[in-house]
């Protein structure tokens, strides 16, 4: 897999907003979603996010950095933003939501399979390659929920 243009000094974090601001990822492309997601106008990006060794249709559900804060710019807290990902991932579109690094796992552990995390081991990323070895192309129920 090509990692052009990633600088392995970057954090992870930045990497993906720079991302966002040009609609293109190294490893992936940008969509900008409805925003009807329970976060402000413009702030949600829904992205293909394909680590070496995971499936293509794995995606990224990210608000812009600033709601990755303890409260989002409408004062909605991170929690709420991580019960609407979890409506995503209960209408079978899979995706691993990230805040900090400091407490991503403590987030996701208590809200997502052990398989969603963002620095799996060997024996994760074959559980998870697993458990969407059957995965269809999310896009088209993308298109036809207006989320693209």
């Amino acid at each position: 897999m090509s990692r052009r243009g990633q600088n392995p000094e970057t954090p992870l974090m930045k990497q993906i907003g720079l991302a966002a601001k040009r609609r293109w990822h190294p490893v992936g492309m940008v969509y900008r979603i409805n925003p009807g997601l329970g976060t402000p106008p413009g702030s949600a990006h829904l992205m293909r996010y394909a680590p070496e060794g995971w499936p293509d249709q794995v995606l990224l559900l990210r608000g812009r950095l600033a709601a990755l804060e303890a409260k989002t710019k409408r004062g909605r807290p991170e929690e709420s933003q991580l019960r609407m990902a979890r409506q995503w991932w209960l209408a079978g579109v899979p995706y691993f939501f990230p805040t900090s690094p400091e407490h991503m796992f403590e987030l996701v552990e208590r809200h997502f399979p052990a398989e969603v995390w963002a620095d799996p081991t060997p024996e994760e990323r074959a559980r998870f390659r697993e458990a969407f070895a059957d995965a269809e192309d999310p896009r088209p129920w993308l298109e036809a929920n207006g989320y693209m």
